[in-house]
């Protein structure tokens, strides 16, 4: 890494001492690097580990002001930098950011400030699963609504089963 904080690969002939930085170079080439991982990895680099899932990784925006354009203050159109990030962890150190749509997720400075937030590959998988989910939450919504008729009562009675068993099997 060069004072710049950008990276370069360089290869030398063989002659000469290794320690020997007076030897020809025969190829300098600067390197771009990315990320590709889950989300919770992105979370643990960018400073924002133990943060709540519903703020993005690359943006400002507070999750209800993801599909809109409208009354959406200039300052949170942005998109989040390392030196954003920083920022914002200076700011909630002084004490002066206390609620969490002004923290916005950020709990720490990032681990890994050499590679900026835009070569953060977003990880295809989580969203497809999460398209997924979602699909099967309103099939799940529509059958109970219309073809099973359950009650609110009944609604609850089964999510609390079925989280008593996720539990019991997440304890073994």
């Amino acid at each position: 890494m060069d004072d710049e904080r950008s990276f370069c690969l360089s290869w030398s002939g063989v002659d000469g001492d290794v320690n020997d930085n007076a030897r020809e170079s025969l190829c300098v080439t600067e390197l771009c690097l990315f990320v590709v991982g889950d989300l919770k990895f992105y979370a643990q680099m960018l400073g924002r580990d133990n943060m709540s899932g519903s703020w993005c990784m690359w943006c400002k925006r507070a999750p209800n002001q993801w599909n809109t354009q409208d009354n959406v203050p200039l300052e949170y159109q942005q998109e989040w930098t390392i030196d954003s990030l920083k920022a914002q962890k200076v700011l909630l150190s002084e004490g002066r950011l206390k609620k969490p749509v002004e923290i916005r997720g950020v709990v720490d400075y990032p681990l890994w400030d050499f590679i900026p937030v835009s070569h953060y590959i977003y990880p295809v998988l989580h969203g497809e699963i999460g398209l997924v989910n979602n699909a099967l939450d309103a099939l799940y919504g529509i059958l109970d609504d219309n073809i099973e008729v359950l009650s609110d009562e009944e609604k609850t009675s089964r999510n609390t089963a079925i989280l008593a068993d996720t539990r019991s099997d997440s304890s073994k």
